[in-house]
């Protein structure tokens, strides 16, 4: 039995649905404990919910629980191979509503930018460990998308709407820029994401999932978006030396920013 903590969103929850899928494809008897934070979830993806996760009416007292990790490891606590089979059969199977909330925002985007403001910056606990100069990131990261190829038009997607539209500067780019609908749901601003074949991450498990998603669904057959993705190097400062390890290591880094990652 996987346990995650009650407080945890989507994006950590998903690498907990991946790690039990990964561990039944070996053969073990492995679900994840339902939190009142999935609810929201539990109709975008059914698969999930019948196969990789119960309920405590359905758990025995005797059941080994494993709290150890939060599993986001790439490369070490899940491989390619799993997460693209994770989202084959359970993100994007074939009941999944999730998948018709993609499907209806294809083509619509060119480069989506995916800001994570919230406790990052409200709270001092998650302040000192997660925060970063994000206007300086999100400029790095666009000019180096720039020179890699033009942007046609920018679409923000956060949880802080009113902060991007203050403080992100796209005067450099010159290019059209929508932002999110205020009110739409976290389901709808991922399946944007996924839709969306050129991203700016931010250091999120939930930018991490739009990554994941969008090189699912963009980089396959003849073409690949791998590269067209940008993430920071960046995600807490108190562990693996600030590094982030959910990163798909085809997708382009952004390694400094001016007066760095601590500035």
């Amino acid at each position: 039995m996987l346990w995650p903590p009650s407080n945890i969103g989507v994006g950590n929850l998903l690498y907990f649905w991946l790690q039990a899928h990964a561990r039944q494809e070996r053969g073990q008897d492995v679900v994840v404990r339902w939190t009142n934070a999935m609810q929201p979830w539990e109709g975008l993806f059914p698969e999930i919910f019948e196969s990789l996760v119960a309920r405590d009416r359905d758990i025995s007292f005797f059941s080994p629980r494993d709290t150890s990790s939060y599993f986001q490891e790439f490369g070490d606590e899940f491989t390619q191979s799993e997460l693209d089979r994770f989202i084959d059969s359970f993100v994007l199977g074939p009941r999944s509503s999730f998948r018709q909330l993609v499907h209806s925002n294809s083509g619509h985007y060119d480069l989506t930018v995916n800001v994570r403001r919230g406790d990052y910056y409200s709270d001092p606990k998650y302040r000192g460990i997660y925060s970063f100069d994000v206007v300086e990131y999100v400029r790095t990261a666009l000019e180096a998308a720039r020179a890699s190829e033009p942007i046609q038009r920018i679409h923000v997607v956060s949880d802080d709407i009113e902060w991007c539209r203050a403080k992100l500067d796209w005067k450099a780019v010159a290019c059209p820029v929508t932002y999110q609908a205020e009110g739409s749901t976290v389901g709808e601003q991922l399946a944007v994401l996924a839709a969306s074949p050129r991203l700016i991450l931010t250091n999120s498990t939930f930018s991490y999932w739009g990554g994941y998603l969008s090189s699912r669904i963009h980089g396959t057959g003849g073409t690949s978006n791998h590269g067209r993705i940008w993430a920071p190097w960046f995600h807490r400062r108190d562990i693996y030396g600030g590094r982030a390890p959910q990163l798909d290591p085809r997708w382009s880094t952004i390694r400094e920013i001016r007066g760095g990652w601590d500035g």
